[in-house]
């Protein structure tokens, strides 16, 4: 099951802070993309042993191919995320896709 809070606290984030979002960037303090906030948002840290994507994609409860979407999606969905507004729209996009139900179940908590 897909953590749809994560995902809209991310999406929190970067829209309050744009300048912090880098869609190429893992975490370097400052900036980072889709997993890297996911990661430091769940107060996850990087090991060096594991592959960050794979600890993102856990934390956030998505499949090998849900990951590779959300984490990579110039390659898998064909949108080129250059902003933190872009990064918003996809992940919504994503989330109507993935789980159709998470904006009603949005305004009913």
């Amino acid at each position: 099951m897909i953590n749809v809070p994560l995902l809209l606290k991310i999406c929190d984030v970067i829209s309050k802070h744009p300048e912090q979002f880098d869609i190429n960037e893992w975490d370097c303090g400052t900036k980072a993309c889709i997993a890297g906030w996911a990661l430091r948002l769940s107060g996850t840290r990087y090991d060096g042993h594991s592959v960050r994507s794979e600890k993102a994609r856990e934390i956030l409860g998505l499949t090998l191919k849900q990951g590779r979407e959300l984490f990579l999606p110039v390659h898998y969905s064909n949108h080129d995320i250059k902003t933190a507004e872009q990064a918003v729209k996809f992940i919504h996009e994503f989330l109507d896709k993935h789980e159709p139900h998470w904006r009603k179940e949005c305004t009913t908590v």
